[in-house]
């Protein structure tokens, strides 16, 4: 039996832990450390870069995650004496460091700028955040103690009267739950590296040294103009669909940058397509979870209709989107709407670019033919679906049901008997539509190519 294992990813609040007074010389050098390892880094490659970052703690990284903002501010702001940095709850602060480690900050930054490197450094280091865990799959740490929320602004203690800096800014934290057939497995703190990335990315804008933008002007970041940006998003996404990886979060963040990008549409609509998933609708009946932690999925319903909606959604701005009609033609299906489902599907074309693609065509138009009424219809369907996979089950078991709904004992007894008789080893019946959720992280590959490409050290395809 084919074992389907996802995860769900929340993000959270914590606070930073203050730092010790050993902090400021190493604090300086991981950031360095960092730098020299996001231009050394080759995109999706498991090099010395990424296996050097897969090993900080959650504490390290959050710790990187308000030192970069701050070495990028000094970057884009030569002039600026003060440290500020825009935490995830919207409020800028100004952050404490030492005279030296502010000389070091603004030499560090001295160089992005005269190299006017700022935005190749934001993005080759969301590139190796990526890459740590899709290459490296840093587990995390296990949960011990429930989530604790953070405090409300108002009760936030008042300026300390010495150093005159607020108490460190919330960071992110991120919970996972795995699970294997709809079983809860664990539930575990998760490595950040996501949202260092999402930071960086949003902070893209016009390069530093540009001559129409003031030595000391106002900044205003535009990730949403940027297609590495975009690119970045794509393939992450396509990633964690292919993982069934369930993050709602980071598929709404793409689209809210791009909402006119028709393939996060058709990625946010597989996402939703995957949480109706009967595994996934069983694992939310029982799961347990830390206190103050809730997971993104709605009902199986609500679930069909957000998809069919993102399917629309990229067909809209892509009318010849054929993996996107593929799957709007079968969750109409899934919601009861056959003859909508038969009018989508029958629109996919005979020429889609993996027979996989044209094997799931085959076996939803068949179902939705018998859905109608078009008995015939269904069977030409189903016997297409099993020509291009002779040892795949659905088709067979379809064919099955179907002789039996027409009273045909023998043709459906025929029918099973080739299930039956079909190799015992999973390996070796290979049957797409145990991949199907999977399947659309298909292009992950090409996708992260175009990403990587411009950003490769060496010569690559």
């Amino acid at each position: 039996m084919h074992r389907a294992a996802c995860a769900f990813v929340v993000a959270l609040i914590l606070g930073v832990p203050a730092h010790t007074a050993d902090w400021p010389s190493a604090r300086i050098e991981r950031l360095a450390g960092w730098l020299q390892a996001v231009r050394a880094h080759e995109p999706g490659k498991s090099d010395a870069a990424v296996q050097t970052l897969s090993g900080w703690s959650n504490a390290a990284i959050k710790a990187l995650w308000i030192d970069v903002q701050t070495l990028i501010h000094f970057a884009r702001c030569r002039l600026c004496r003060v440290a500020a940095v825009k935490g995830i709850d919207g409020r800028v602060q100004a952050i404490g460091y030492s005279r030296p480690e502010l000389a070091a900050l603004r030499e560090l930054a001295f160089v992005i700028r005269e190299r006017r490197e700022t935005n190749e450094i934001l993005k080759r280091a969301a590139i190796l955040h990526g890459d740590v865990v899709m290459i490296a799959q840093p587990q995390g740490e296990p949960r011990i103690t429930p989530l604790a929320p953070p405090p409300a602004p108002e009760k936030m203690p008042p300026l300390s009267a010495r150093s005159g800096m607020r108490p460190p800014l919330p960071s992110p934290d991120r919970v996972v739950v795995r699970s294997t057939d709809g079983r809860q497995d664990s539930v575990t703190t998760d490595a950040v590296h996501w949202d260092i990335s999402y930071v960086l990315l949003d902070l893209v804008g016009p390069e530093v040294g540009d001559p129409d933008i003031a030595p000391n002007a106002a900044f205003k970041a535009a990730p949403e103009a940027d297609d590495t940006v975009r690119q970045w998003y794509r393939g992450t996404s396509a990633y964690m669909l292919a993982n069934a990886m369930h993050d709602m979060h980071h598929f709404g963040r793409g689209l809210k940058l791009f909402p006119r990008d028709a393939d996060l549409h058709f990625l946010m609509g597989c996402l939703h397509e995957s949480q109706s998933n009967p595994r996934v609708q069983t694992l939310m009946r029982s799961i347990a979870l830390p206190t103050g932690v809730t997971l993104a999925v709605k009902s199986e319903h609500e679930e069909l209709d957000l998809a069919a909606q993102s399917f629309r959604r990229a067909l809209d701005l892509s009318p010849d989107y054929a993996d996107a009609r593929l799957r709007l033609g079968r969750v109409l299906g899934r919601m009861g709407h056959h003859e909508n489902a038969l009018t989508e599907l029958r629109q996919v074309p005979d020429e889609v670019d993996h027979v996989a693609l044209r094997y799931f065509a085959a076996l939803f138009l068949g179902r939705e033919e018998e859905m109608t009424g078009h008995r015939d219809e269904a069977r030409t369907a189903y016997t297409r679906a099993g020509d291009m996979f002779p040892l795949a089950q659905s088709p067979q078991i379809a064919l099955s049901h179907l002789a039996r709904e027409a009273g045909d004992r023998e043709a459906a007894l025929a029918s099973l008997q080739r299930v039956l008789d079909l190799p015992v080893n999973d390996m070796d019946r290979r049957d797409p539509l145990w991949m199907y959720f999977y399947f659309g992280g298909r292009f992950m590959d090409e996708w992260l190519g175009e990403l990587y490409r411009p950003f490769r050290h060496k010569a690559g395809p």
